[in-house]
This record gives structure tokens, C-alpha cells and sequence, in this order.
């Protein structure tokens, strides 16, 4: 033992890396993934990245800023490597990043300390823990990364100035190809050029640095513009805030006021706050600080972390920005705690318990479960949450023409039936519908009977007399089952598929759609037309993922009996 550090302290490091890895082996259960690994194909594919959209029929040729093109690319190529269940390996290697470079920020904060000392391993998992619920493979990750990096750069410019600081200018310009939060690092560069000469008015210190953090400041916003879009991009992130304030249809973007906001991460997001907020005024108060130059850090990183905390506060998923900002002053909170027990083994004993009891949570699907979360533990395309069985049955019996599908459904279904298959309303939202279409499509769900004021005609008629559809693909779920009971009652609509998951109606007034209506149609079969749930094979990858980090993984089972499945949707279909 070394400084009150055991040997095996080290391995706690990897035991926490693995654990993390764990937590991205999931099956894949998020909607947005199967448009962004499209476009990404679609960029490969074609050789351009699309400015206007080109994959719905409704707004098809109207502006579409994408800003993740480059990530998408990144999940695409996975997707045709190694299949799209392991597109959360690219999760697993951001999440390392941001940990290798957590030790390089413990490493400024206490170059004299041991690397693999109780303080940095407890923040680590309390970050780790407080992020789990935003480990989704999305892009997002990137920003997250990026983030990391960029405090990291920051910080060591505070402490010794140096050459390193000129790489945030090409890693804004990467940022701004990768993710629509590239505005995050304009915001920390902003704050740290403000900051670093307040700091020099105040103690009359010298300016010789001033000209090169104005060229990083001026090249990193001038880098933004180095991408498709070009200079609109300099006033994007205006319209991302202001899309957070129209966009209540995502509960990801619920604000502190509104009652889906909170939960057990948002909880422990504030009481972070709390500690952070009392170990800064502690180093405020402080004469003397050991290790680190605190003149500089008491103005610049106080701004940041009441900057990222308000961030937080404006969307649910913004908690994860706040934690990457928010590691240092934890690890120096757990640094100097004054307990005993931190001081010896004991605190060691007790981390790799809570690390071994989080590792098990997760591929027993405990922690899932006791969360209330959808995912499960076990790289694999569920069919009870994938619209699989649905696009199966389309492909099978070649339906052909506009599709009107919920917003959900119609993610995947533009991934696994391309290049021919395009959207009515897709999870994109507001980067490419408009707001009061979204509504209607959300009122057309749950009230497809409602009279159109003046026209005197139901909104479901409302939307056909704009495209005639052929097919509709709309999910079972109890917020959108009205419209499934409604076109069942519709004399122009025929149920010609259902499953646990989805509902396929067909236009009876469309030729191409009589052999389907004959061979599999409601008025033929009857209750026959509701079908089990096909499965998807995982990857032989994926399998091996599956079991090195849990042996006793068992693949999950079909359901054999949806006869109870069968009873409840047609007593559904029928009130």
C-alpha cells in the first residue's frame, strides 16, 4: 500500500471501464437510430450529404440542416461492418475517451496524487451512474466526448500555456460536422477568452497570451462555417434554443418546470450541483490550495459550471453536459474529505462492492427494471419494440405506394425498406417539419374523428384528400390504437396485418392492393390476420459481446403463446 492506496486499486479503473462497457451492451430499442443510420447510408451511398429532405413524401425538397452527418456516416459503416445492434460499440469508445481524459484532468487538478486514488475513482462512478440513463448509442455521444476534451484543454492552458490550445480550432470544425451541440464548444471557448481577461484586468497581469486565445476564439467560430451549410451555421444553435422552447413532444427536452423532467438522474444531478457549488465557495475562502493555480480556475470554471448547470435545467438530456463539467469539482470535493474512512481501505472495499453490485444490476436487467427502463441488457433488434415483423410482411407481399405511418414506425421502416420507402412524419421533428403538422399527426392518432373547423370533414379525411395512401403502418400502443380502431371501422381500409406491435390497413379503393386484401384481408381470415412476432438473429459478434460480459447470458425467448396478445388487441380494435 501506497499513500493509503492498495495495490489493487488500479484494477478498480478497469473493473469501472468494464462495468461502463456493460452498460452499452443493450438491445437496440431507440427510434431515432434507424433515420441517422439511413442518412448516413445514404451519404456513403451517394457521395453528398442532403441539404434539402429526401426522405419523406410529405415536406420532400424542403431545408433539412443535418449536423450529425458525420457520426451518422460513422454508425452507417458499423451498421454494414457488423450490423446495426453494435452500433453502441461506438458508444463504448466515446465512454472510454471521456474517462482516459477524466484521468488527465485529475492528473492537473493533483499531479502529486496517485492516479488511481479513491477520490478519482468514487467521481468517476457517480458520473458514470448519473450519465447511465443517456448511454443510448445516439450522436449525441459526440458532443459528450468533445465537451471533455475541450475542458480538459482548457484547464491544462490554465495551468502551463501551451501549443495544445490551437487544437480546439479543428476540433470545432469536427464538432460541427458531428453533432447540433457544436454551439457548446463556441459557448466554453466564449467563456474561457471573457474570463482569462477579466482575470488579467483584475490582477493586472500580463496580456501576452491575449492575441493567441483571440485566434483560437475568432478560428474556432470562423471553423463552425466548414461544413454543408456553410454560414448558416453561425446562427444555427439560435434555432436549436429556440427549438427547445416549441418541441414538447419529446420528453428528453422536458425542462425543470414540467413534471417529466424529473426522476432519479435529474435528483442527482441538483444535489451535484449543491456539492459542487459549496466545494467552490470552500475554495474561494481558501488562502492556500495545494497542487493547482486557483486564481485562474475560481473564474473561469465557477462560470462554466453555473453556465452548464443552467443547461441542465433547460432539457433532461442536457444533464450529461453538466456532469462531464462538473468531474473536477467532485473529484476534488472526494479529495478532501476529512472521514477516516476515506482515508483507508475501507473506502476501496466499498467502491468495488457498489462497482461489482452495479455490474451484476445490469445483465440480470435489475437496474433496468428497477428504473423503469425499456432497455434490457444484450445486443440484439427486439421485434416487440422494431417494427421487423411489420416490414417483413411488406416486403413479402410488395406494398407499393404512400405509406402513412406513426412517427415511430417510420423510422425503421425508412432504414429496413429502402431505398424505395419514404416517410409521412419521421422522428427528425422540427429540423424538417413543421410544428403545427407534427400536432395534427399527434391528434390524428388519438382523435382521428375530429371535424375540421369549416371544412366539416374528419381530420383523417383531412390528411387523405392531401396523399391518398395506400398502406398505413401505425403502432398498437394505447395513444395510438383510436386511429387503428377507426380505419377498422373506415369502409375504404382493410386490416391486413397486426402483430404485439403494429397494425398494417390497406386502401381498398387501390388496385394493387387487391391480392393482398384477398389473401390476407380481415374480411378473409379474420382474426387470423394477427400473427406472433418474428425474431432477428443477433450477430455472431453480437452473441460474443452478449456473453464475455455476462456467461450466464441466455438469449431472450419468442412468446410462443400471443394468443392473450391476440384477445386483448381485438378487444381493443373492437370498442
Amino acid at each position: 500500500m501506497k499513500n493509503n492506496v492498495p495495490s489493487y486499486a488500479k484494477y478498480l479503473f478497469f473493473l469501472l471501464l468494464w462495468v461502463a462497457v456493460t452498460f452499452c451492451i443493450k438491445s437496440t430499442k431507440e427510434p431515432d437510430i434507424w433515420w441517422q443510420v439511413r442518412t448516413g447510408e445514404y451519404v456513403i451511398e451517394n457521395g453528398t450529404i442532403p441539404k434539402v429532405d429526401v426522405f419523406s413524401y410529405s415536406y420532400e425538397g424542403e431545408k433539412w440542416i443535418n449536423v450529425k452527418w458525420l457520426t451518422e456516416v460513422f454508425m452507417a459503416g458499423i451498421s454494414k461492418l457488423l450490423g446495426p445492434e453494435l452500433i453502441f460499440l461506438l458508444q463504448a469508445l466515446v465512454l472510454i475517451g471521456i474517462f482516459f481524459i477524466f484521468k488527465r484532468i485529475r492528473r492537473l487538478l493533483d499531479p502529486k496524487g496517485d492516479p488511481y486514488s479513491f477520490a478519482f475513482l468514487a467521481a468517476c462512478t457517480l458520473f458514470l451512474f448519473t450519465i447511465s440513463f443517456r448511454i443510448n448509442g445516439r450522436p449525441e455521444m459526440m458532443s459528450h466526448l468533445l465537451t471533455a476534451i475541450f475542458l480538459y484543454i482548457y484547464l491544462d492552458y490554465l495551468k502551463q500555456p501551451s501549443r495544445l490550445i490551437w487544437f480546439i480550432v479543428p476540433l470545432q470544425l469536427l464538432w460541427a460536422n458531428l453533432h447540433e451541440a457544436y454551439g457548446v464548444g463556441i459557448v466554453i471557448t466564449g467563456l474561457f477568452f471573457i474570463t482569462y481577461l477579466i482575470e488579467k484586468i483584475r490582477t493586472s497581469g500580463p496580456y501576452n497570451k491575449l492575441n493567441e486565445l483571440v485566434g483560437v476564439f475568432v478560428l474556432s467560430i470562423l471553423a463552425t462555417t466548414v461544413n454543408p451549410n456553410g454560414l448558416e451555421l453561425l446562427l444555427h444553435p439560435i434555432n436549436i434554443f429556440q427549438q427547445l422552447k416549441m418541441n414538447t413532444f419529446t420528453t428528453e427536452l422536458s425542462n425543470v418546470m414540467e413534471k417529466e423532467y424529473w426522476n432519479l438522474f435529474s435528483i442527482l444531478n441538483i444535489l451535484i450541483f449543491f456539492v459542487g457549488l459549496w466545494k467552490l465557495y470552500q475554495l474561494f475562502t481558501q488562502r492556500k490550495n495545494k497542487g493547482f493555480k486557483l486564481n485562474y480556475l475560481l473564474l473561469f470554471y465557477p462560470v462554466l459550471f453555473l453556465a452548464f448547470f443552467y443547461l441542465s435545467l433547460r432539457a433532461n438530456r442536457n444533464i450529461s453536459f453538466f456532469q462531464i463539467i462538473a468531474f473536477p469539482i467532485v473529484f476534488l470535493f472526494f479529495r478532501q474529505l476529512k472521514i477516516s474512512f476515506v482515508k483507508g481501505t475501507g473506502a476501496y472495499l466499498a467502491l468495488t462492492v457498489i462497482l461489482l453490485l452495479m455490474y451484476v444490476s445490469i445483465p440480470t436487467n435489475l437496474y433496468y427494471k428497477t428504473l423503469d427502463s425499456l432497455n434490457q441488457y444484450g445486443i440484439s433488434l427486439p421485434t416487440d419494440r422494431n417494427p421487423y415483423s411489420a416490414a417483413k410482411f411488406i416486403q413479402q407481399y410488395d406494398l407499393k405506394g404512400k405509406c402513412f405511418s406513426d412517427c415511430f414506425s417510420s423510422s425503421y421502416l425508412l432504414w429496413h425498406l429502402q431505398p424505395d420507402f419514404k416517410t409521412f412524419l419521421d422522428l427528425r421533428d422540427l429540423d424538417v417539419f413543421e410544428e403545427a403538422f407534427i400536432r395534427n399527426n399527434l391528434m390524428v392518432y388519438k382523435k382521428p374523428e375530429t371535424i375540421i373547423s369549416g371544412k366539416n370533414i374528419p381530420l383523417w379525411e383531412e390528411f387523405r384528400s392531401y396523399d391518398n395512401f395506400s398502406y398505413t403502418v401505425n403502432l398498437n400502443a394505447e395513444d395510438f390504437m383510436p386511429l387503428n380502431r377507426y380505419l377498422h371501422k373506415n369502409e375504404d381500409f382493410e386490416l391486413v396485418y397486426a402483430d404485439e406491435l403494429n397494425s398494417i390497413f390497406v386502401n381498398k379503393t387501390l388496385q394493387e392492393n387487391q391480392k393482398v386484401i384477398q389473401e390476407k384481408g380481415f374480411t378473409t381470415i379474420g382474426e387470423a390476420v394477427f400473427q406472433p412476432l418474428k425474431t432477428k438473429e443477433t450477430p455472431v459478434l453480437g452473441q460474443l459481446f452478449n456473453y464475455i460480459f455476462w456467461p450466464f447470458y441466455s438469449e431472450p425467448q419468442a412468446n410462443l403463446d400471443f394468443e392473450p396478445f391476440k384477445q386483448i388487441y381485438f378487444n381493443s380494435l373492437n370498442q
